[in-house]
């Protein structure tokens, strides 16, 4: 959640962490969509080692459902509750969700041609978006390996970012 946000969300997620802990998972994120009585509480949830289930999300579900009910903090009444997992291609926004997806392969958007941000590689100068193995992260700095070698991007940089699943390949016999 970002600092300008109203402080009944920056309560809500608060919450949501809680409700969260309370299932042994953390919150990977969550977003209010839609409008009037058509708004959804989308929370996302994970864990350590083999990640969420059926069984966490309805755990999360009910606690936060139950502190929601208490705290009747979300203004405007009906809302839609929906607990999930960020799933296999997970978006990535926060600095600890890149932490968590180095040594996968990512999808990203950047905000403005990759030349402007740093990027050296003839290939990527005018592109704003690639896929590449995410090798490493610190300091606000991807760093990032394709075929023709690695690169570095600024996480204020990147407009969108997500985890891309791989499928395993099989062996011939």
């Amino acid at each position: 959640m970002s600092e300008n946000q109203p402080s009944w969300m920056q309560d809500l997620e608060k919450i949501c962490e809680q409700s969260a802990l309370q299932a042994n998972c953390y919150l990977y994120e969550m977003e209010m969509t839609g409008n009037g009585a058509a708004r959804t509480l989308r929370v996302f949830i994970d864990k350590d080692g083999e990640g969420a289930g059926v069984e966490d999300c309805s755990s999360v579900s009910k606690f936060l459902n139950e502190a929601l009910d208490e705290k009747d903090l979300i203004p405007g009444g009906a809302y839609m509750l929906e607990v999930s997992t960020p799933g296999v291609e997970r978006i990535l926004r926060k600095p600890w969700h890149f932490e968590k997806a180095v040594g996968r392969k990512v999808w990203l958007k950047t905000k403005v041609p990759m030349e402007q941000l740093g990027v050296t590689e003839p290939s990527l100068l005018k592109a704003k978006q690639t896929e590449a193995q995410l090798a490493s992260f610190s300091g606000g700095q991807l760093v990032l390996e394709i075929k023709k070698g690695t690169f570095q991007l600024p996480i204020e940089g990147i407009e969108k970012a997500h985890t891309l699943f791989e499928q395993l390949k099989k062996l011939k016999p």
